[in-house]
């Protein structure tokens, strides 16, 4: 038997899935690009009479926006241009002789963004033209950092993805959620296709904060049972100037502030216990020649991008 045979059954396996994810590949992008979205610009074309072609884009109740052409409205939000042809076609028949009607979809770069926000390295909108996946846009977006949680929500507008078809009373938002560990481990039902409009957050782990006479300051992931000691060895432990005997626990829980002194080196010793810490504490460690101060320190709460989502840097993914 011949040591290269191309026919052997797991060659064809592999090639016959490759063949099928390619096709579907093209079939989702081309019902991708051909239905009608927000933002699109439209294009309707009837055979031999150039008066009744029509240009333009969709009201905000989904419809066909100045399409006056003939008595009667046009519901082209979610539809195929066939779809909207075939409409089109049946409206001007009342005084047209078997219209031959054609409808394109000229321009979809007004279509909504997906914006992906969060523990990721660089929050983007991205402008899809393709099939696209949750997977596919966190790579792209540089991959998560270490403050995500390991849960993604995914906020998906119904009268912009699409997902359902048509409009109506009957179609809701939805939430879809997604654990990482599960994407990660090729769980193909937590890498869901990615819709025009969706945004996804990737949840943040809550932080705490460690300043002051630290060698390393900054933000920290809050685990359960993390304690005051833990934190400052996880920051370097203290500097050349931190007092160990001057740190301050700032404390905010249901609206109501509250200050913890405590002693590194009574906690070191023994002397005393070692304070269990809590979401958003800032830890502030005392400093050789400061004052202690006398209202709580300022810190950046969320580590998200302080600017608009509209705002982003905006990627095309076609």
């Amino acid at each position: 038997m011949s040591r290269n045979n191309t026919h052997s059954p797991l060659r064809v396996r592999a090639a016959l899935a490759a063949v099928i994810l390619t096709a579907v590949g093209v079939l989702g992008q081309s019902k991708l690009l051909t239905t009608v979205h927000y933002g699109d610009r439209i294009e309707i074309d009837v055979l031999g009479s150039f008066e009744f072609d029509w240009r333009g884009g969709l009201n905000p109740e989904g419809f066909l926006d100045g399409f006056d052409r003939a008595e009667g409205q046009i519901f082209a939000l979610c539809k195929t241009e066939n779809e909207i042809a075939d409409e089109v076609a049946k409206l001007y028949s009342r005084f047209l002789r078997e219209p031959k009607v054609t409808v394109r979809i000229i321009d979809t770069s007004g279509r909504p963004n997906v914006f992906l926000t969060g523990g990721v390295r660089n929050a983007t909108r991205f402008r899809i033209m393709r099939s696209v996946t949750l997977q596919e846009l966190l790579v792209l977006s540089g991959g998560l950092t270490e403050f995500a949680s390991g849960d993604v929500t995914i906020f998906r507008r119904p009268d912009t993805s699409c997902e359902q078809g048509g409009n109506g009373p009957e179609r809701q938002p939805r939430t879809i959620r997604v654990k990482i560990s599960d994407l990660l481990a090729g769980d193909v039902n937590a890498n869901p296709a990615i819709l025009t409009g969706d945004i996804i957050d990737v949840n943040e782990a809550f932080p705490i904060y460690v300043i002051g006479g630290i060698t390393r300051p900054g933000r920290q992931l809050f685990r359960a049972e993390l304690s005051l000691s833990r934190a400052v060895a996880a920051a370097g432990g203290l500097d050349k100037n931190g007092v160990a005997s001057q740190v301050v626990i700032y404390r905010r829980e249901g609206g109501a502030s509250s200050v913890i002194e405590a002693d590194l080196e009574q906690i070191g010793q023994g002397a005393a216990a070692d304070i269990e810490l809590k979401p958003y504490d800032v830890i502030d460690i005392g400093i050789r020649g400061r004052e202690r101060r006398q209202f709580p320190p300022v810190v950046d709460g969320s580590g998200s991008p302080p600017v608009p989502r509209e705002q982003l840097p905006l990627r095309v993914i076609d």
